[in-house]
């Protein structure tokens, strides 16, 4: 935020949403470099100190519900971080962060082409991941 607030002023954009979000993007792959490690919500704290993860879950749900999401959210996890970093960031984008292709081609400076390509790539990739995991024992 101190990023963007610093750049304001020379803000000549019409979608302040994907500007926003591509410094967020711009400044996390500066500070992971090359290493680019999958991040887990447990590992993100609110600034309540709790875990992203731990403030997702309902306090009225039974143990067997949290149960289930905990379960659900753990295996969502393993999936997204097996898929490459430009596949993820843009099914994360579209998905989670319900960006459109536009908002997304600015943020990760591709072209739209190239956004709509890793989104179905990431689908199928995710696909296929789910179906071997179902096969498994």
């Amino acid at each position: 935020m101190v990023r963007a607030l610093t750049y304001f002023a020379g803000f000549r954009g019409d979608n302040p949403r994907a500007w926003l979000l591509q410094i967020v993007r711009n400044v996390a792959l500066g500070k992971l470099g090359a290493r680019a490690a999958p991040v887990s919500l447990d590992a993100v704290e609110t600034s309540s100190g709790e875990s992203l993860a731990d403030t997702l879950t309902d306090g009225a749900d039974g143990p067997e519900t949290t149960l289930e999401r905990e379960q659900d959210r753990r295996q969502v996890n393993e999936l997204l971080n097996r898929l490459p970093v430009e596949l993820r960031e843009c099914l994360v984008l579209r998905e989670i962060e319900d960006c459109s292709y536009k908002e997304i081609a600015r943020i990760v400076d591709a072209p739209i082409g190239t956004v709509m390509s890793r989104l179905w790539r990431a689908r199928q990739m995710l696909g296929d991941l789910v179906d071997k995991r179902e096969k498994s024992p």
